[in-house]
């Protein structure tokens, strides 16, 4: 098992955001998160991602704990998050905006421009034919040179994606990629995901478009209230009778 986060707990003062939830992910599945407002996803992905630190539970990734892990040491791992809130950087092309995910350039460092420069040069091109290869991949290539603001939504999502792809991922965290996606562009997106997936990168997902979940997810997590109530195919949560009350009715 790739991810195994088990009996996180996460209180905020008297509040039990996540009640003893366990989530875990195998390499190249895809899971999905869903629930009601406010029943604790989007927390249990920042657990995962390190951005938040759990009262209590443990948190395996690779075989190693990393519990304790700050979220860049983390991403370092290979745990990449995307935000239901646009993150792409409006003045940066499209482009531009995949090289800056790109991990370890040594461009990064000032004392590299000039001592490595010609092995600097040749890591930039080389990270500028990745980028296009990505950008091509999502059918966004002749977007290049276009500034990320100038994006549609669909758009925006797909360039998003194809930067999580340059920082490496081994498990990609993914906050309601569908938010502001045309019902055509939902189906294209979908496709990339299982694409990614059949690469070897576990998912995790949540989503409230839950159609797009049940097409593209191998597993599904029900949360309310911060706790589980519900896991397995989509076709059996629909005959829960704690899921319908507490979602999929709603």
């Amino acid at each position: 098992m790739l991810l195994e986060a088990r009996d996180i707990c996460k209180t905020f003062g008297s509040f039990r955001a996540v009640d003893r939830a366990t989530v875990t992910v195998g390499e190249g599945d895809i899971l999905g998160l869903i629930g009601p407002n406010g029943a604790g996803k989007s927390t249990t992905l920042g657990i995962v991602a390190g951005s938040i630190k759990p009262t209590t539970g443990t948190i395996q990734f690779g075989g190693r704990d990393i519990t304790d892990l700050p979220s860049y040491r983390r991403a370092r791992l290979g745990i990449i998050r995307t935000f239901q809130m646009r993150g792409e950087f409006d003045r940066l092309t499209v482009l531009e905006n995949l090289l800056v995910a790109a991990p370890g350039q040594l461009g990064e460092k000032i004392r590299n421009v000039y001592s490595v420069r010609r092995t600097w040069r040749g890591e930039q091109r080389e990270l500028v034919g990745q980028a296009r290869e990505l950008l091509a991949r999502f059918g966004i290539l002749d977007h290049e040179n276009v500034y990320a603001a100038e994006l549609s939504g669909g758009q925006r999502r797909l360039m998003e994606l194809a930067r999580a792809l340059m920082a490496k991922p081994r498990l990609l965290l993914l906050d309601e990629p569908m938010a502001g996606v045309s019902p055509t562009m939902r189906d294209r997106l979908g496709e990339h995901l299982l694409e990614v997936a059949d690469s070897g990168i576990a998912i995790v997902l949540v989503e409230h478009q839950l159609r797009f979940i049940e097409d593209v997810c191998g597993h599904i997590l029900v949360l309310a209230q911060g706790t589980v109530i519900g896991e397995g195919k989509m076709s059996a949560l629909r005959e829960q009778a704690a899921v319908l009350d507490a979602y999929l009715t709603g």
